[in-house]
């Protein structure tokens, strides 16, 4: 009987990652990128800032020159919430850290939120000004831009004030998170245009796009979902409500019918993005349709329209995977995986980025949880790749820095974007680590949470965070066996 016990237990797998791992060494990866740069570890324009006893992040784009303010936002924006979102899945570790990571930690994590709320807009957003190589500007600094600050009020301030954390300080100034949070979302219902889209910001914009639309309705979901902790007033959640309606209407109607594309939307922000058909964009828009479905019932949306949009977006994701397959499909411990690009021709000259490979997954798995996209699902089965395989290969493709090459430093990366041949001087090639960005490092998180712990997503509530999810994973136990055991457990009492 023990014997059988045993058995049916085992994990299938012939290779499992270690989530708590993964999510604790990556996080403390952010705390410690000057001390892997000693050590030969490439990280493309990201930098830990130490001044004044102040700790924060700075990251840029290669293709463009930012201005400072721009170049912290965006370092602090993705750094702190893959940071935040590893406190809250309980698997980060900070008293187990040696020097001088943990001893960073503290002021990490709060002055680098209070370093974002210090470059706030006067109109509630978050925005800069970015001077191309040709010398042409595009976003004018001074206003807010409607894709940052939704990603900075769902990925920072909401995770901040969900882990008690109410006031920062910077430079001699202390500001209220609570505060700057609902300047954001003010600024989000703002700029709203009549038809239900957003642009950038409607003072220099009004054509609509389908991401900037997505990021503010999911900065609205959770706005409304967490209206409590927020310190929202009726009417503000009332004008929440509308803007959310408006927004999936208007996301609903300019979904692709026709044509190779079907079911995905067509991005005015190609320029940014990289194709007017890029997946991770879709992937996003995907997210934040999922949230309006969360919320379905209780704001009267039409919850079947919402399941019809996910399902046909999910399936296009994959379909796009499939078209270029020979790229696309990779194998790794003797299983498939699909990989993703911002475009083909990223995919077809560099192969898979791990960092959207992770975001698509993570999309795909939240949907699978509330009973969306089988049909995409179905599709990656036909090509022998699951869910799961998708999630063990971001895991796989994650960097430990080890005494082997750097020394014991007990760091985690997700490398930017794949490992690449390099020869050196004696002629011979060898895998040399690439890039890591602040971006990367948070798709990477965001996926080993989601299929960790995807209930840590989808949470409604807001309490005791520490508690919402179990410690370590336990090895999977068929119902049957359960059943067995407790059946047989009175039987060997007795004897």
């Amino acid at each position: 009987m023990a014997a059988l016990i045993v058995a049916l237990t085992v994990p299938t797998s012939t290779w499992a990652a270690d989530w708590g791992e993964i999510i604790d060494k990556s996080v403390r990866f952010y705390f410690a990128v000057d001390k892997a740069r000693e050590h030969g570890v490439p990280i493309k324009e990201f930098k830990l800032i130490q001044e004044d006893g102040s700790v924060y992040w700075e990251g840029k784009f290669g293709r463009a020159k930012w201005e400072t303010s721009g170049e912290v936002i965006y370092g602090n924006m993705m750094a702190l919430s893959g940071i935040y979102l590893g406190l809250l899945s309980g698997e980060v570790k900070p008293k187990t850290w040696p020097e001088p990571e943990r001893s960073r930690f503290e002021k990490g994590i709060t002055t680098g939120l209070a370093r974002i709320l210090s470059l706030q807009q006067e109109d509630g957003g978050w925005g800069w000004k970015v001077v191309l190589t040709e010398g042409k500007t595009r976003f004018p600094a001074g206003k807010g831009h409607v894709l940052y600050t939704g990603k900075i009020l769902v990925g920072v301030l909401i995770p901040a004030l969900r882990l008690n954390i109410r006031n920062v300080s910077y430079g001699g100034v202390t500001y209220d998170v609570a505060e700057h949070a609902r300047a954001a979302v003010r600024f989000l219902v703002d700029q709203q245009l009549d038809d239900g889209g957003y642009s950038a910001n409607k003072e220099w914009s009004m054509t609509e796009d389908p991401l900037y639309t997505a990021w503010a309705l999911h900065a609205l979901c959770e706005a409304y979902r967490y209206r409590d902790l927020l310190g929202l007033d009726d009417a503000t959640v009332q004008q929440i409500k509308e803007a959310i309606r408006k927004a999936v209407d208007w996301l609903l109607s300019h979904q692709e019918r026709e044509g190779d594309h079907a079911g995905l939307w067509k991005m005015e922000s190609a320029a940014i993005m990289g194709s007017a058909y890029a997946p991770p964009s879709e992937a996003q828009i995907v997210r934040a349709l999922i949230d309006a479905y969360l919320v379905s019932k209780e704001l009267g949306l039409d919850g079947a329209a919402l399941k019809e949009a996910v399902d046909r977006a999910l399936e296009a994701i994959v379909d796009w995977a499939l078209k270029y397959k020979s790229a696309a499909l990779k194998e790794f411990d003797g299983r498939k995986v699909l990989g993703w690009a911002y475009s083909s021709t990223k995919l077809e000259n560099y192969g898979p980025y791990l960092g959207y490979t992770a975001l698509v997954a993570t999309t795909l798995k939240l949907a699978q949880e509330l009973g969306l996209g089988s049909k995409a699902v179905e599709k990656m089965k036909s090509v022998g790749v699951s869910l799961e395989d998708e999630a063990d290969w971001v895991a796989y493709q994650w960097e430990l820095v080890s005494r082997k090459k750097f020394g014991e430093l007990g760091l985690g990366m997700f490398p930017y974007p794949n490992a690449k041949l390099v020869e050196k001087e004696n002629g011979k090639k060898e895998v040399e680590l690439v890039a890591v960005t602040p971006s990367s490092q948070y798709y990477g998180l965001l996926c080993a949470v989601t299929f960790s712990h995807p209930e840590v997503m989808l949470k409604r509530t807001t309490t005791d965070v520490w508690k919402m999810v179990p410690k370590k994973r336990g090895v999977p136990i068929h119902p049957a066996v359960l059943a067995l055991a407790l059946a047989v457990l009175p039987l060997l009492r007795r004897r």
